[in-house]
């Protein structure tokens, strides 16, 4: 093990370093590895900790913005004021806040990873101070809009998709998700088991996003008509008159029976319908809207967490403030 120092006094200070580190027998960095290559080892690591649209924004994070700016860099010797600059340098190329933020937080975690491992005395990117964008205001759909999104789609062969996630709150990935063993026509629920989304330019099927996300939720008529409905069609298309066929797979799918694209919802199929691009999250005004849109059976109010999987708190600001807010629940 080789280090270097300008000065006399530099040089015992890591000579001294080095002492106490081999006779704690704590490992040390090599000295020709650099932020690039631990990067790269880090990334093979975390793969398997991580779920995959996580690692594909480390990666990406990693490979576009940390490695050209402070790769070259010896892990040993990086220090604040790289990590700084490499803040100031992306700010002064016009890179968005909210971009700077997750690079921040993409090096951080690898030299948390480092510092467990002793590779390094310290994790420097927690010592570097990065403003959190300001999140922008979503409105959510009205009842009326909703009225007039759920009626512009009702001829759609996915009506039952936006009945879905407007007066369930679903996520695009749970709905594209779903399969028709989720549905319990009989107890008139739905399980959310599973998500759908693209990873590394295929879809996938993914655990939902976090533990509370699995869940199971009672259908209103609404939803459950649709659901009905859609099963109806379903068996008309697979089968021959008088001998329809049981659906299988996606309750939502294409033509072929694959998963949806989850951001089909958001592109050009979303396109003719009014408010969903507005609203940005046609889910978010499930709690305020869905009881105007059917007849909900008698009985206690459900908070919003038994309906979406999502714990809403005081820190999820005026984004989830009219669940707050509805009339009739309890204070």
């Amino acid at each position: 093990m080789s280090s270097y120092a300008k000065t006399r006094a530099d040089a015992n200070k890591k000579l001294r370093e080095l002492v106490q580190r081999a006779e704690r027998n704590a490992p040390i960095a090599p000295a020709g590895m650099t932020v690039s290559g631990y990067l790269d080892e880090w990334l093979v690591h975390v793969k398997q900790h991580v779920r995959p649209s996580t690692w594909t924004a480390y990666e990406g994070n990693t490979r576009l913005h940390i490695v050209p700016r402070i790769g070259r860099k010896k892990l040993s010797r990086l220090g604040v004021r790289d990590v700084r600059l490499m803040v100031d340098g992306m700010r002064a190329d016009g890179v968005g806040q909210r971009t700077i933020q997750y690079v921040h937080a993409t090096l951080r975690a690898a030299l948390e990873h480092a510092f467990r491992e002793e590779l390094v005395s310290r994790n420097v990117a927690t010592l570097v101070r990065v403003e959190r964008p300001r999140p922008a205001k979503k409105e959510p759909l009205s009842v009326e809009e909703a009225r007039e999104l759920l009626a512009a789609t009702a001829a759609d062969r996915h009506h039952a998709l936006w009945v879905l996630m407007v007066m369930l709150g679903l996520r695009r990935s749970e709905v594209c998700g779903l399969r028709w063993d989720h549905v319990d026509f009989g107890a008139g629920t739905l399980s959310i088991e599973q998500t759908v989304q693209r990873v590394e330019g295929k879809l996938r099927e993914l655990p939902t996003k976090t533990r509370r996300s699995t869940r199971t939720v009672p259908l209103p008529g609404r939803a459950l008509y649709a659901l009905t409905e859609h099963h109806r069609q379903a068996q008309a298309r697979g089968g021959r008159p008088g001998r329809p066929v049981h659906p299988q797979g996606y309750v939502v799918g294409t033509s072929r029976g694959t998963a949806l694209e989850p951001r089909w919802s958001r592109a050009g199929a979303a396109q003719p319908y009014p408010h969903v691009h507005r609203a940005g999250r046609p889910e978010g005004a499930t709690a305020r809207i869905a009881p105007h849109l059917h007849q909900p059976a008698p009985g206690p109010w459900r908070p919003p967490e038994d309906r979406d999987g999502n714990r809403r708190t005081q820190r999820d600001g005026d984004d989830h403030e009219h669940l707050r807010t509805h009339p009739g629940q309890p204070t």
